[in-house]
């Protein structure tokens, strides 16, 4: 029984039919894996110090370059960029939200850092609100290998009861206001 093994190259000095005895080397280089993971589920408003933040977790199998991730907010998220601040736990880190597109985070991770958490601060604003939902996505990119693309949702619960609105409902009325007083401890 023979067993072949074939290789796909692009040496331009291969010969058809060459059995020469010696080895023919080609060299290919593997992206890195890249992740995106949601550690903590929770972010809290007005939570005391330290404040109970949501975490996302990006990490990579190859630290050896610098990498640039873009992480996109989902479409099913319902928290607005006024409602949360994103920090990374490694001073190292960079994110900016994309100047093209503020549902576009970009994330640049420098050389020999394997991992970062992103820590999910919720903004403690005045209006009653019911808890909102986000969810960052990994977007693919020609530089490394995308795994877990989409991840959970983290929610970010509310501790708001001032009434801006005379509407029987939804976000600012005494509805929403006594819902949140009443999930509030303490």
């Amino acid at each position: 029984m023979a067993i072949f093994v074939v290789f796909e190259t692009n040496a331009s000095n291969l010969v058809a039919g060459d059995f020469n005895g010696t080895g023919d080397v080609v060299g290919n280089s593997v992206r890195p894996t890249v992740s995106l993971d949601l550690l903590d589920t929770t972010a809290i408003e007005g939570s005391s110090s330290p404040a109970d933040v949501g975490v996302y977790e990006i990490s990579r199998n190859d630290s050896t370059d610098a990498i640039t991730a873009r992480l996109a907010v989902s479409n099913t998220s319902t928290a607005s960029g006024t409602d949360y601040v994103i920090t990374p736990d490694n001073p190292a880190v960079t994110i900016a939200p994309d100047p093209t597109n503020p549902n576009i985070y970009v994330v640049t991770i420098p050389a020999g850092v394997a991992s970062v958490q992103l820590n999910v601060t919720a903004v403690d604003d005045a209006i009653a609100e019911a808890a909102e939902l986000l969810q960052l996505n990994l977007e693919p990119n020609s530089t490394y290998t995308a795994r877990n693309l989409s991840t959970d949702s983290m929610t970010i619960a509310a501790n708001d009861t001032g009434v801006t609105s005379l509407s029987d409902q939804g976000e600012g009325s005494l509805r929403q206001a006594l819902i949140n007083a009443n999930a509030t401890p303490g």
